[in-house]
């Protein structure tokens, strides 16, 4: 077993973005001594280890830098998943309590032991797991890892730590200071739902509800366009009636919202899935739907999410907040361009394929 005491001190010096001169007034020592340290030419005592942990604002462990075994820890995390896996619960902890003992400021142990007991909480009310949950979880945010996922574990830790919130306000609070993008809007309105707020609850649910829909939409539409080119068909329709789905149930589909422009979009994209299947018919009826719905939304644009929405209730922070695509501000055009852009990314009967249904469009809108 090595540390990495010296090279730690240093480290930490410089994310804290000190000298080594501040560094030695801060903590009451002399510049040589701390050039020393990092040097490796001596380190310092227990009492002084302590007090740069504390000044960093990092555990003894962390700032130590202990090596471990290689094999030992996650042989443990293994054991500990296994029953996990299985709901074996008691031997979960058990393993857990072994591993802690040996190595108490590890990261990934101390993650896995507080949700186990998150688990159990949730699942039987027992209070002191909710109380050894919150301890574990605390202590895990001590010793999170100073690499590129420090920032998500730190957001799933505090996020862990509202849920186990037993007061109401605490909990808002914690919830609201990690509320980026309407994430945590779910957990928010079921707070104000508890405590028999229904019109608050309503305001959280209807943004968190339309604002993950985009994200879910995000990621379907960026989906189509490989399994297109893989020719995995099927899948890709299965993709874009579920978008659709999503849409008509969010959306008025004869009033002016972004989502008759998106259903514009996917109809064209149905259009040249059809055509490319050589189901001509059915790339006609594709093409005037999407003029229909293209039609309703130029005659009165709106990119605010709760314009035309079926389900928003109540007023919310982001009331006004607005969605946007990169196929230009009318829908027509916006249209037009996606199979412009078939026509300029496929070769072959795919391309011939976007090329008819860009005549039929035309004549269609056009005429």
């Amino acid at each position: 077993m090595r540390h990495n005491l010296c090279e730690n001190i240093k480290k930490y010096r410089k994310d804290k973005m000190f000298t080594q001169e501040q560094l030695a007034e801060a903590i009451g020592v002399t510049v040589g001594t701390v050039s020393k340290w990092e040097n490796g030419n001596c380190i310092p005592d227990i009492s002084m280890i302590m007090e740069l942990a504390d000044f960093f604002e990092i555990s003894v462990d962390v700032l130590v830098g202990f090596d471990t075994p290689a094999k030992k820890v996650p042989e443990m995390l293994e054991r500990i998943k296994e029953h996990y896996k299985k709901h074996e619960m008691d031997e979960a902890i058990m393993e857990c309590s072994k591993a802690l003992a040996k190595y108490p400021n590890n990261f990934e142990l101390l993650m896995i032991a507080a949700n186990i007991r998150y688990v159990l909480w949730y699942e039987t009310g027992d209070e002191s797991m909710r109380d050894q949950a919150k301890e574990l979880f605390q202590k895990a945010k001590l010793n999170i890892p100073d690499d590129n996922k420090k920032n998500r574990n730190e957001f799933a830790i505090l996020h862990d730590l509202a849920q186990l919130e037993k007061d109401a306000k605490k909990k808002i609070n914690l919830l609201e200071s990690i509320n980026i993008k309407a994430i945590c809007d779910a957990e928010i309105g079921e707070v104000y739902r508890d405590n028999k707020d229904n019109k608050k609850a309503y305001e959280f649910f209807s943004e968190g509800l339309y604002i993950r829909s985009m994200d879910v939409l995000n990621v379907t539409g960026r989906w189509i366009g490989p399994l297109i080119h893989e020719k995995k068909y099927d899948t890709a329709f299965e993709l874009i009636t579920y978008s659709e789905y999503i849409l008509k149930t969010l959306y008025e589909e004869d009033k002016g919202s972004f989502g008759t422009k998106m259903l514009s979009h996917l109809e064209v994209i149905k259009a040249v899935l059809y055509e490319m299947l050589t189901e001509h018919e059915n790339m006609k009826k594709a093409v005037e739907t999407a003029i229909k719905y293209a039609k309703v939304f130029d005659e009165a644009p709106a990119y605010e999410l709760r314009k035309g929405a079926r389900l928003w209730l109540g007023k919310s922070a982001n009331d006004n907040a607005v969605a946007f695509d990169d196929q230009g501000p009318s829908a027509m055009n916006a249209i037009e361009n996606l199979v412009k852009d078939f026509e300029k990314e496929y070769k072959g009967s795919e391309k011939a394929a976007a090329k008819i249904v860009h005549k039929y469009l035309t004549e269609k809108a056009y005429r």
